[in-house]
Parts: C-alpha cells; structure tokens; sequence
C-alpha cells in the first residue's frame, strides 16, 4: 500500500523548488570551478586542431600569420629535409621555437607513428617549468603542442602550433569568490520566489478543499472566486456544479420522505379503519369498503415497488435480457390490463406491427410507467393517446394525456429521482415520484432516444425511440 504523506502541497513545491535550486547551483561550481582547468584545456586541444585544419586547407602565409595573431599560437612549417618553410612566434618563451632538431625528430617520428598527429601537453620539462628573475621564481605556462605530418605528392611537410596555456588559479580564485555571493544571493531569492510561487498556487487550492469540506457537511452554497488559473477555475466550477447537484437530489430526498410518509400513512389508515370497521360490524363488509381496501392496499405495492426497483437499476443488479418481440403487441397488452380496471379511454394508433430487438421487461415498465403516469395527470375527459410512428427505420412512441401540462422551466427536472410536480398529496395523483427516473435509467441503458414536449394547459406528450428490428443490420 503506498504510503500518504502530510506535507501539503505548498510547502512540497518549495520542497522542489529548492531542489531544483541547489542542483543547478551545484552544477555551477562545477563546471565553473572544478572543472574549468579541465573544460578550458579541452578547448584550446579543439582549436589548435581546428586552426590546423584551416592551415591545410588554405596554406597561405598572410592567412597563417593571421591565425598565429588571433589566437597567440606559434606556428612552424618545415619541409621533409628539416627547412624551415615558414615560422613565427607570439610569445617570448614557445616551446617549439626552443627545440632542438634532435626534439624536432621526436615530435616528427610520435606524429608519423600515431598516424600524421600528435598533441602533447606540458610540453616542458619539468626542471623547466620556472624560471628565476632576481630572486623572484616565475611558473612558465603549461604549453601544448600539437605537431601534424601534411603529404603532398610523393613528399611531406612537418607543421607544428604551440598554445600556451595560461595559470587560472587566479580566476579560479576570483570566480570561487564571486560564486559565494551569488549562491548566499540565489539561495535567499530562490527561497522567497519559492515560497510565494507555492502560496499563490496552494492558496485557491486551500479554499477549494475548504469548499470540499462544507460540502461534506451538508453547506451547499455556491462560492464563486478566481483561483488564478484555468485548471482550478475548472475545479471551482465542477465543485460548484457538484453542490447545485447534491443539494438538488438533497431537496428529491426531503421530498420523497414527505411524499413516502405521507403516501404510505394514507393508505395504512385507510386499510387499518375499513379493517376494524368489517371486523367490529361484519355488516358493513359491502363491496365498495372492501374495494377501498383492495385499492389502498395497490397504492402501496406501486410506491414498494417503484422504490425497490429504482434502486435495482441504480445499482446496476438488473442486467438487459435482449430478446425479439412486437413492440406493438407489448402495448396492445398493456392497454388491455388497464381498460379491464380502469375507466380510462385509451387510444392506440398504429398501421403495422413492429419488431424490435430489447429487453422486453424493462421496455414493457417504461410503458406501464409512462402510462401510468398520463392516467395520473390526464384531463377530465380521462383520454390518452398513444402513437406508435414510424420513420427511417426508428419506432417512435408517443403517450399523451390532455392534463394541466408541465412548464417549461420544470421539464428538465421532470427525469430526476424523486421529482414530483404536483407536492399537494392529492389522492387522485400518487406516487413515488421515481417512475420518470426509472424510465430514464431504462431507456439510457438501450440507447435509447427519448423526451417530453409540453405546454401549460395543452397537456404532455412523452416519447421515445427504438431500432425496428427488420431494419438492423
């Protein structure tokens, strides 16, 4: 399991900063103490070999004596007998300048063994490497030499350059100095610029988990504020959309609490007082009290089972069965169990009998809902209409009633779980308020299109969409 830390992340981003601070602090000394003599040999190598390859490629002795000047080399070029072709020196004490020819050969016979070149550094000998002036002993520069065999036809031509190497202890000095300021300096700006850099991106996310934790208690008021970027703008956004949500569904539950109490304290009573009184007067027990009973007694297996099935399809334990079978005859069937106990006039339009491939169930409880719920809220006339349409391979069911009508601020919210648009507990209009939702649930799990179009005063029409089965592929 891995393990949490409790650093937050104001104080783990200085962590970082400061990393990245020393690291690149260290890699200066580096390479600007430690390393120089090294870095500054390397090179003056590269360009002694580059300046000799320019000489072979130009060999002109203006542009020679050029070279020579700009960069303070010693150059001398002798022929395959030891003749001087051409020479010059920049400084007073060139190594190449001092050789004897005996020391000549040796460089010439390095050069023709290691394949036409050879470099040496530290070219002097080490009892030469100071002089005395008076009493006072000089270090003579380290020097390197770089000698190179030219052919040209069937002879050659010996060139040699010396470099002197300057002594950078003094700049080593003055740079070990100078980087102790800039590190005190850097180290103390880096410290502030990390520590505000942290504060100011830790800050919004601080208020954004304080949010959170309102949240968690129940506090789901929106809080609108800049968080200074775009990513915790994003997060401000969908926490503030998480709360309208969360106190929304909160304000269903209040509802269905009041709505399930109510609902279930109405029937009960009526069950329990129609009972005692056939129990008490056995006379009484006529048929329109024992209907009253029956009828109760159905209020409350539809509000059980509207609840027990919501929560079957949000927990996902009901799988889809897909199977073939006639839409068409499904609601022929449904209408005909309703007309046998109900006084309803409902009309089914439709010109064919259509296929379609789902789970017949399910799709048979999102028509009994939906028809259930325009018998509920139809007009005086007790009419219902039912279209089946269809069109570019698409069945389209349509289910109207002639009741108040929903207004149009309200249909978005007709689909949510324990919505209800009429809250007076009228005994003609009952129910859980979770049949639309489960018509939802349903519907979404087959891709199915669906939807409402209503007006106040001109009634519902609810629909939706399946594949007709012929015309799949």
């Amino acid at each position: 399991m891995k393990k949490k830390t409790d650093l937050s992340l104001k104080w783990e981003m200085f962590k970082f900063f400061a990393i990245f601070i020393a690291v690149a602090l260290i890699l200066l000394w580096l390479f600007q103490i430690v390393f120089l003599g090294t870095s500054y040999k390397l090179i003056k190598t590269r360009e002694i070999k580059f300046s000799a390859n320019k000489i072979v490629q130009n060999f002109n002795e203006d542009y020679i004596e050029q070279i020579a000047m700009s960069k303070d080399f010693c150059i001398l070029i002798m022929d395959s007998t030891g003749n001087n072709i051409f020479s010059i020196k920049t400084t007073p004490r060139c190594t190449i300048h001092r050789l004897s020819a005996e020391g000549i050969n040796y460089y010439v016979n390095r050069a023709m063994k290691n394949g036409g070149e050879y470099l040496e550094k530290s070219a002097l000998r080490r009892d030469d490497k100071e002089y005395r002036f008076g009493n006072i002993i000089f270090s003579k520069p380290e020097s390197i030499v770089y000698t190179r065999i030219v052919n040209v036809g069937d002879s050659f031509y010996v060139m040699m350059l010396d470099s002197n190497i300057s002594p950078i202890d003094a700049t080593v000095s003055t740079l070990r100095e100078q980087l102790i300021w800039i590190t005190l300096l850097l180290v103390i700006l880096a410290g502030l610029l990390a520590f505000a850099i942290s504060k100011k991106i830790a800050s919004p996310i601080e208020k954004v988990t304080k949010k959170a934790k309102k949240l968690a208690k129940g506090e789901y008021e929106p809080e609108d504020f800049d968080g200074g970027y775009k990513e915790i703008n994003q997060l401000v956004n969908t926490l503030n959309y998480a709360a309208v949500e969360i106190d929304k569904n909160e304000e269903y539950r209040r509802e269905l609490i009041a709505n399930v109490s109510h609902d279930l304290r109405t029937p009960l009573t009526m069950i329990i007082g129609y009972s005692e009184m056939i129990r008490d007067y056995p006379e009484q027990a006529e048929a329109d009290n024992i209907q009253t009973i029956i009828d109760e007694a159905k209020r409350l297996s539809s509000l059980v089972n509207d609840t027990l099935d919501f929560a079957k399809y949000e927990s996902g334990a009901i799988e889809l069965n897909k199977k073939d079978f006639s839409l068409t005859k499904e609601i022929g069937d449904i209408i005909e169990r309703f007309s046998t106990f109900t006084d309803y006039n409902i009309v089914f339009n439709h010109d064919e009998d259509i296929m379609v491939n789902a789970d017949e169930l399910q799709i048979s409880q999102v028509i009994y809902n939906l028809l259930t719920n325009a018998i509920n809220y139809t007009g005086d006339d007790k009419l219902i209409t039912i279209n089946q349409i269809v069109n570019e391979g698409k069945v389209k069911i349509e289910i109207i009633d002639t009741g108040e009508g929903i207004a149009e601020d309200k249909l978005p919210d007709i689909w949510q779980r324990y919505y209800k648009i009429d809250k007076t507990h009228k005994r003609s209009i009952v129910g859980s308020g979770l049949g639309l939702s489960i018509v939802k649930t349903i519907l979404l799990r087959h891709s199915a299109e669906f939807g409402v179009n209503s007006k106040i005063g001109e009634g519902s029409t609810f629909w939706f969409e399946l594949d007709i089965l012929n015309n799949k592929e």
